[in-house]
């Protein structure tokens, strides 16, 4: 298998940067805590919208909007964190400067 392949099936392997069909989540504020805990400094970071959602294949997803001094004007960046299901591996993943509708 290629880096390309191997990188495209992890992308596979990730929620999405927007959020699709999921249903909101109600009060989950640890985890949001700990989603916050796991972004460590943030100092700079002029944070946006947020949004907190479960899904059956990735569990509870908190999606944070965020922009920096070099964020590119026009674009949003976005943090996602999640518990993978069944597993107890927690995940942060970042996009930045991504041309996608704000939460």
């Amino acid at each position: 298998m290629t880096e390309f392949e191997t990188a495209k099936k992890d992308v596979a392997n990730l929620p999405p940067i927007v959020p699709l069909n999921e249903e909101t989540a109600g009060d989950e504020m640890a985890f949001v805590s700990e989603c916050y805990r796991r972004l460590g400094d943030t100092t700079g970071w002029n944070m946006g919208n947020t949004l907190l959602t479960r899904t059956e294949r990735w569990g509870l997803l908190w999606r944070a909007d965020f922009n920096e001094k070099s964020s590119e004007p026009g674009t949003i960046s976005r943090v996602i964190c999640w518990d993978e299901p069944g597993s107890g591996k927690q995940f942060v993943m970042f996009a930045r400067d991504r041309n996608i509708p704000p939460l």
